[in-house]
């Protein structure tokens, strides 16, 4: 989801936020006795929401500066969760 907010007329905020589940990460071997592979084992991370903060500068009608924080509030999201 993203707000378009217009803080003035040559400047636009749009702060996003933004949700994962069920992602798949990696699947792993399974080793019995001997180190022999017995299987295998599906691994997700863990569900997760991003906030992100997006602007943007009209310089002049034909230039306008954009930029976006990805992952505003530094949330680590890698940790690996087992088969569900």
């Amino acid at each position: 989801m993203t707000l378009d907010w217009k803080a003035t007329t040559r400047t636009n905020l749009f702060p996003t936020a933004e949700a994962r589940a069920d992602r798949y990460r990696d699947t792993i071997n399974i080793l019995g006795p001997g180190g022999a592979v017995v299987g295998t084992e599906d691994r997700f991370c863990k569900d997760h929401q991003f906030f992100h903060l997006g602007g943007s500068f009209k310089a002049s009608d034909t230039l306008t500066f954009n930029g976006r924080i990805n992952n505003l509030l530094d949330k680590e999201f890698l940790s690996r969760s087992a088969a569900r």
